[in-house]
């Protein structure tokens, strides 16, 4: 599942290639922003007692239109190391079906369209109009900003055409990890192992890359750290009980950018999920942090 990747965010003077993937139980009505004594930015609730410190200070929105506008830059960057993230202007999205936004919005009304791929809606490279996404986001900021998908695909269609019969809903799973039993916790654990080694994989590029410090190539590395037992039965699609809805992909996607700027270790923190979907107001000195070795 989404929970157990972690991915690459890659970025070229004036290209980003946007992989992905949420915040603690907040609410609109009632979300603070306070310093504690270590000078760490903490947002509470104060109707459920929860706190979470996110280490970076701001402005936390429901809409990005709520944010103050940010002076436009008073000189282009000087390199990729000095990237604000409305700096980029094509964005780029790879990876399988979750990147794809398959059946992100749920069972629907016409049996194919509930076998789609939504890649307008999908967190990381997802463009259709109002959807939550890391390219949308940065959009807001520069409407320029050229690569996103729209719409969906239809698979159904493709596998087995357009003459697709109407056929009852049935929930989807993998027989061999969602197996009960000592042999469901083996295949469990085979798959965590490979999911380990997958990440120590991309952690050995992702820190390749950072500490040749090239002027005009960057990687950051963002961990995919999502407690999905906490989550509620909603952040899956109701297809398949595996893939994250629309719900997930949008507070994935504002998790997302609300760590673009912060450090390595700051990057690891846990996504959580949130009532309603926070992001990050934009500032005139916010910079992506390039240049920290991720462990």
């Amino acid at each position: 599942m989404v929970a157990g990747r972690e991915l690459l965010l890659g970025a070229v003077v004036n290209f980003a290639v946007a992989g992905a993937i949420v915040l603690p139980d907040l609410s609109q009505e009632s979300f603070n922003l306070n310093t504690n004594t270590n000078g760490r930015l903490e947002v509470s609730n104060a109707d459920i007692g929860h706190t979470e410190i996110l280490g970076l200070g701001g402005k936390f929105v429901t809409n990005l239109t709520q944010c103050p506008a940010v002076p436009p830059r008073r000189e282009p960057p000087k390199n990729v190391h000095d990237l604000r993230p409305d700096d980029f202007s094509v964005v780029m999205a790879l990876g399988d079906s979750i990147t794809a936004g398959a059946f992100a919005a749920g069972i629907q009304d016409d049996i194919i369209s509930s076998w789609a791929e939504w890649r307008g809606q999908s967190y990381a490279g997802g463009g259709d109009p109002n959807a939550i996404t890391v390219p949308n986001l940065i959009k807001h900021y520069n409407s320029t900003v050229k690569g996103a998908s729209l719409g969906k695909n239809l698979v159904a269609e493709i596998c087995v055409g357009i003459a697709l019969p109407p056929i009852p809903h049935y929930n989807l799973e993998c027989s061999c990890t969602l197996q009960e039993g000592k042999l469901g916790e083996w295949y469990r654990a085979r798959m965590d192992g490979l999911r380990d080694k997958y990440n120590e994989k991309l952690l050995a590029i992702a820190s390749a890359y950072q500490r040749l410090n090239d002027p005009s190539f960057a990687v950051l590395w963002q961990p995919a750290n999502i407690p999905l037992a906490k989550f509620p039965i909603e952040a899956v699609s109701n297809v398949d009980c595996f893939h994250p809805s629309t719900a997930n992909h949008e507070r994935i996607a504002a998790a997302i950018w609300n760590r673009l700027t912060l450090n390595a270790d700051q990057r690891e923190l846990e996504f959580g999920w949130t009532e309603e979907v926070l992001m990050r107001c934009l500032e005139e000195d916010d910079r992506l942090q390039t240049t920290a070795i991720a462990d």
